[in-house]
């Protein structure tokens, strides 16, 4: 590794071979990677993101079906008092 940062880790890539008893090794550059901490702060952030969008979806859900239920509701007090009459 030649530099490492909050951000990234810059990494020299290389590569080695073996042929005849003889090793060679070939440099191949560097090469930037995004570090692991910025991006498992992202994951969480959108898991939490999601969690929250997933709570609301749910409880507009719920509240769309209070109306309906006091439909039913009704009817069925209705019919209980038709069939009781």
């Amino acid at each position: 590794m030649k530099d490492i940062t909050t951000e990234k880790v810059k990494v020299a890539v290389k590569a080695k071979f073996h042929y005849n008893s003889d090793w060679k090794t070939v440099n191949l550059g560097d090469v930037t990677v995004p570090a692991p901490f910025g991006y498992l702060a992202d994951l969480s952030d959108m898991k939490e993101k999601k969690m929250e969008d997933m709570k609301s979806k749910i409880a507009e859900r719920i509240a769309s079906l209070i109306p309906a239920v006091e439909e039913v509701k009704e009817k069925a007090e209705k019919w209980q008092d038709a069939c009781s009459s």
